[in-house]
């Protein structure tokens, strides 16, 4: 009698466990695998809700192609600055978008004698990779667009600049790297346990309980080991120049995870904008953004 209902006990835990692990899978499938969006969906975003100009969105570019250490293909956008330059900037779009959103931060970085290279993340735009990975993988692939601008135009000088998971994975970068003159991050999250904390609830209220079963089944879909990504612990391993920017209205991704990647990093400079939701300041107020960025870009370059 008693083998039996260890029996039967064993068999309901088991069952809760295979249960658990694949709510975890179905939540981790829908975070990392979002339908991608398409150019033309994006193009009416930035023109209409962020009254981005037209002529600035169609900006001649150039469309450059590598392959990914992870074997996927990896597209991205150049944007050359109005005189020959050695001086690069890796700008790094946020969450299921594409290398588009970045022309109008381009146009800023232009003025400023910087080209730009602004590639399409891993499964978002032209590029390949069938997860999104929170920097996991992300830095792998910005790792390899830094060689490629190394191994085609020579000795250069680059910077990091990301909005959202761009950001992370900028900062993700620069942790392990001694050769980026600066670092421009916006509305960054902490760790991708902060923002699952942060998002979680749309999902499903008790998402925390969940959390072991989530990571195991991002493992499953990706082989990245999302509990590791922490961005605030990443910054403060960082050495350059680094401006750290969030806007105070963010709702999305809440400000308080850049005042925990400032906390970390003291030496960076925080700025906090009073208007804008999650990756919005520009739209809101172009010439603040740009004075705010021109400056610090300025400063580092002394």
């Amino acid at each position: 009698m008693t083998g039996k209902i260890i029996l039967i006990v064993s068999l309901v835990l088991g069952s809760l466990t295979l249960i658990y692990l694949i709510v975890g899978l179905i939540i981790a499938k829908r975070i990392l695998k979002p339908a991608k969006r398409s150019e033309e969906i994006i193009f009416q975003e930035e023109a209409n809700n962020q009254r981005i100009p037209e002529a600035v969105l169609l900006a001649p570019h150039q469309r450059v192609g590598i392959k990914a250490r992870n074997g996927y293909g990896l597209s991205a956008r150049i944007y050359l600055a109005p005189q020959a330059s050695d001086r690069w900037i890796v700008a790094l779009h946020g969450y299921n978008n594409r290398s588009l959103t970045m022309a109008k931060y381009a146009l800023i970085f232009n003025k400023l004698g910087y080209n730009v290279l602004a590639p399409d993340m891993r499964r978002s735009g032209q590029s390949g990779g069938n997860t999104v990975t929170f920097g996991y993988f992300e830095r792998r692939d910005t790792e390899d667009w830094i060689e490629y601008l190394y191994k085609t135009y020579g000795n250069i000088v680059f910077g990091l600049f990301g909005i959202s998971l761009g950001a992370a994975t900028a900062i993700l970068v620069a942790s392990i790297r001694n050769d980026a003159k600066f670092i421009i991050s916006y509305c960054s999250f902490s760790s991708f346990k902060d923002i699952i904390i942060a998002r979680g609830p749309d999902y499903f209220r008790g998402i925390m309980l969940l959390y072991p079963a989530i990571i195991a089944g991002a493992y499953i879909l990706s082989r990245a080991l999302l509990s590791t990504i922490d961005i605030a612990d990443a910054a403060s391993a960082i050495d350059c120049p680094m401006l750290i920017m969030h806007s105070k209205k963010d709702a999305f991704t809440p400000y308080a995870h850049s005042l925990k990647i400032a906390k970390a990093a003291p030496r960076a400079k925080l700025y906090l904008f009073e208007e804008g939701a999650h990756a919005r300041a520009y739209s809101i107020s172009p010439e603040e953004y740009e004075k705010v960025v021109t400056d610090f870009i300025t400063s580092s370059d002394k």
